[in-house]
């Protein structure tokens, strides 16, 4: 199910893990943030839409072991540039296009994975953040409570998410 770009460059997969989580691309390397910037120019180009979501939950390994705070800032920058990307596509369609991100349920989680969801309000690249928690699982307590507190005056919408694929017990 893997396209040629991550069959025929293995160099740019994240490193410091084994098996599954040692697949992801890592978004340290300029080719691979490049590579999901033509994926979002061509779906903004090919549909008219009022908004898209980028989901760093599915998966939210990005970077290398050891190597996701330094991430942060790569990130956050690659986020500024697709924010820049759907604005002109706004001015050329002449509608706003929300731009969402779904990450961790938890804040302290986010930044551990090397996502600033906080930041990204506050600095105006979001307009929407979906806090779900991690796949296959439920989480009864999210603490919306929180992120309203630090979101305060960012003007973003704030969502729960919930995973259909629950598996309570193994099998």
């Amino acid at each position: 199910i893997h396209n040629d770009f991550w069959r025929h460059r293995p160099q740019l997969r994240r490193q410091g893990y084994e098996g599954y989580f040692g697949r992801a691309l890592d978004y340290a390397h300029a080719a691979v943030r490049d590579h999901y910037l033509a994926l979002i120019d061509e779906t903004l180009a090919r549909y008219d839409p009022d908004g898209l979501e980028l989901d760093f939950l599915r998966e939210p390994y990005l970077f290398s072991r050891g190597r996701e705070e330094a991430g942060r800032a790569i990130l956050t920058a690659w986020l500024a540039e697709v924010r820049q990307r759907v604005r002109q596509v706004e001015a050329r369609r002449g509608h706003p296009i929300r731009l969402g991100v779904r990450t961790p349920s938890r804040p302290e989680v986010a930044l551990r994975f090397g996502l600033e969801p906080v930041a990204w309000a506050r600095q105006g690249l979001v307009d929407l953040i979906v806090a779900t928690p991690r796949w296959a699982t439920l989480e009864y307590d999210l603490p919306l409570r929180e992120w309203r507190r630090l979101l305060a005056g960012c003007g973003v919408s704030l969502l729960g998410g919930l995973e259909v694929n629950i598996r309570p017990y193994p099998g």
